[in-house]
C-alpha cells in the first residue's frame, strides 16, 4: 500500500457548486422575447392609428366658388386700388370652384381641373387648417380657412398677402 503524504491528501479536485454554472431559463427568455414583440407591436399600432389623416369636416364638404365682389372689397380695405388696378385684378377672382370630399380637394379653374388628397391639420370653432399638394407651386401648401356662417369662408393667400372669399354653391 502506498501511503499518501499529508500534502497530497489535502489536495482534492475542486468540486463545482450546484447552480454555479449559469443556465438560461427558457421560460424567462420566452417571456422577454414576447414582451419585446408586444412593445414593438403596440408602438407600431399607435403610430399608424394616430398618424391617419382625419376625415373631412362636414362644414367643408361641398362645392365652393370664389366670390370676386367680396374679395375685391376686402382688397380695398387693406390696399388703395386705382380703377385700373381693380379692372386688372377683378377678372382673376370668381372663376375658381373648389369641391371638398372627406379625403380630396378638386380645384376647377377655367376648365383646368386638379384633384389631390388633403389632410386636416387642425380645426376649432371657426377655422380649419388643411395641407394639400398645389399644382401651381408644385409643393405641399397649408391653407388657413376661416368660416363666416355656414355658406362662406375666407382663405389666406399668403403668397400675395391677401384673403379670398368663397361661397358654397352645392
Amino acid at each position: 500500500m502506498t501511503s499518501r503524504s499529508p500534502s497530497e491528501a489535502s489536495v482534492r479536485p475542486k468540486r463545482r457548486r450546484k447552480g454555479s454554472r449559469r443556465r438560461r431559463n427558457p421560460f424567462l427568455i420566452g417571456a422577454c422575447i414576447g414582451g419585446f414583440v408586444l412593445v414593438v407591436v403596440a408602438v407600431l399600432w399607435t403610430a399608424v392609428h394616430f398618424s391617419k389623416p382625419r376625415p373631412g369636416n362636414p362644414r367643408l364638404t361641398g362645392t365652393w366658388q370664389s366670390d370676386a365682389d367680396a374679395t375685391m372689397a376686402e382688397l380695398r380695405k387693406t390696399r388703395s386700388l386705382t380703377d385700373e388696378q381693380d379692372a386688372k385684378l377683378r377678372p382673376l377672382f370668381g372663376k375658381m370652384k373648389i369641391t371638398y370630399t372627406e379625403t380630396t380637394i378638386t380645384i376647377d379653374f377655367e376648365g383646368k381641373v386638379d384633384t389631390q388628397p388633403y389632410q386636416i391639420l387642425s380645426e376649432d370653432g371657426d377655422t380649419i387648417t388643411i395641407k394639400s399638394w398645389s399644382a401651381f407651386s408644385k409643393q405641399d401648401e397649408v391653407y388657413h380657412i376661416r368660416f363666416v356662417g355656414s355658406d362662406r369662408y375666407w382663405v389666406d393667400v399668403e403668397q400675395f398677402a391677401m384673403r379670398e372669399c368663397f361661397r358654397r354653391i352645392r
